[in-house]
């Protein structure tokens, strides 16, 4: 079984690049699992990570709205661009 510190540190850089890696994916969901980040207490405490479990009813956002509203695909925008013309008359600004 491979440590999960090899994971995010196949190179062996150390525990900052370790730390800094973790702290950048603090909040990564993947595959019904979220890694949670727990802040030091104190000035030179140590911050805590651990991987929840997310529900994927009611936690789940979906599209945002998306689906529906947006043009068809064989429709462009540059067909409906109006830019206009600027004050010497160059189109297109």
């Amino acid at each position: 079984m491979v440590p999960s510190s090899r994971l995010i540190d196949p190179q062996k850089r150390g525990r900052q690049y370790l730390a800094s890696q973790l702290q950048r994916l603090a909040g990564t969901r993947m595959a019904s699992f979220v890694l949670l980040r727990q802040a030091p207490a104190g000035k030179w405490g140590k911050a805590t990570y651990a991987l929840k479990k997310t529900t994927e009813d009611g936690d789940h956002r979906g599209h945002r709205g998306y689906g529906g509203e947006s043009q068809p695909f064989d429709q462009s925008d540059a067909a409906r661009a109006d830019y206009g013309t600027d004050e010497h008359g160059v189109e297109g600004v």
